[in-house]
């Protein structure tokens, strides 16, 4: 699976949290930079392995411009069955790197994917 190693540091990470702090969430980049996430969805399966505490998040880094809005909707889907529950949404890594207006385009699909809104023609 593509995210393997990924939930494994992950989860090496969760088990050696300090008990003195609360873990809030996790993120997980799924995309990065010009490389958007993987629409397969045998990609997430390692998600099942994710060992989150409970009252943690897991803050998915799908958020790609090269993906339309109706992509991320059913990307958003894949990633939470695959997890087997809601997870939050962030742009891809890399953001600060691309332009004024692609950065907002990102965000406004953040907040579309997050409130779920469907898309409109001028928001993308």
């Amino acid at each position: 699976d593509n995210f393997d190693r990924l939930v494994g540091f992950a989860n090496a990470l969760i088990r050696r949290w300090p008990k003195s702090h609360t873990l809030a969430y996790v993120h997980l980049p799924f995309a990065a930079g010009a490389s958007p996430p993987p629409t397969d969805p045998g990609a997430y399966r390692a998600l099942r392995r994710l060992n989150l505490p409970a009252g943690a998040s897991l803050v998915a880094g799908l958020v790609h411009e090269q993906l339309s809005p109706d992509s991320l909707r059913g990307l958003l889907r894949t990633v939470e069955q695959a997890r087997g529950g809601e997870v939050d949404v962030a742009c891809a890594c890399g953001l600060g790197r691309r332009s004024t207006e692609t950065a907002e385009e990102m965000m406004r699909r953040c907040r579309q994917l997050a409130d779920g809104s469907p898309a409109t023609e001028q928001g993308g």
